[in-house]
């Protein structure tokens, strides 16, 4: 029986811990959702356009076949139509470099209007 009263103790105690985890699971997501509202109606783009944004660097090169997989190809372009970031796509290296011939390798860099955006995001 006392087996019996710890097992339910336990019970309703693991209930509680998940309505709580619950609850913030709920506000986290409603805050998200908050600010990706705010940020589609002060720059006309995603969180997830902003963190590219904030990640783009002239001296990284990634593959376009990577980026379309993940989605961030697409995301890319779109930032480059809002003038977001300057994107350019080749098939060598820097160094001219072709053994990666046939891949399609991408850079991207914050254009002027974008580095304004990463300068105020960084200030806050």
């Amino acid at each position: 029986m006392r087996a019996f009263l710890v097992i339910l103790a336990a019970l309703s105690l693991s209930q509680d811990v998940w309505s709580a985890e619950r609850d913030a699971n709920l506000q986290l997501a409603a805050h998200a959702q908050a600010q990706e509202s705010q940020s589609q109606a002060t720059l006309g783009i995603t969180l997830r356009e902003i963190s590219l944004l904030l990640q783009a660097d002239p001296h990284v090169f990634a593959r376009k076949e990577t980026l379309e997989q993940d989605g961030s190809w697409s995301l890319l372009k779109d930032l480059e139509v809002k003038g977001f970031v300057e994107i350019h796509e080749s098939h060598t290296l820097p160094d001219g470099d072709a053994k990666m011939l046939g891949v399609s390798v991408v850079q991207y860099r914050a254009s002027v209007k974008g580095r304004a955006v990463v300068a105020a995001i960084n200030t806050k």
